[in-house]
């Protein structure tokens, strides 16, 4: 009996390691010339924007959005201090975003 509770200990055990990361989500930003301290990501909600997340600087402009709950599809703002901002639609749930606040469109990638 001992066996058994140990089999199906270890089985429940690897259920829930294998579940982490499906209903999480991850978003870097990295930033090049930028003194900014954090960042953050906002939604629309009919005519308002909200804040969803905020980041601070890790370092050399290097930004994360982290939750432990999937977002939901949609159109999100990624905005700054000085409110200079741009809009991605979130999918996926794990990428980074490489831009120059100096040239926001300009060069932006996604990974």
């Amino acid at each position: 009996m001992k066996k058994i509770s140990l089999i199906i200990a270890v089985l429940f055990s690897f259920l829930a390691f294998s579940q982490k990361g499906k209903n999480e989500y991850q978003i870097d930003v990295k930033l090049k010339n930028s003194t900014d301290s954090a960042c953050y990501m906002a939604y629309y909600f009919g005519k308002k924007k909200y804040i969803k997340d905020t980041a601070q600087v890790i370092k050399n402009n290097h930004f994360v959005f982290k939750g432990n709950k999937k977002l939901p599809g949609g159109i999100y703002i990624i905005y700054f201090s000085d409110k200079t901002n741009f809009e991605i639609i979130v999918k996926e749930q794990f990428f980074t975003i490489e831009l120059d606040k100096a040239k926001l469109m300009e060069g932006i990638s996604f990974k």
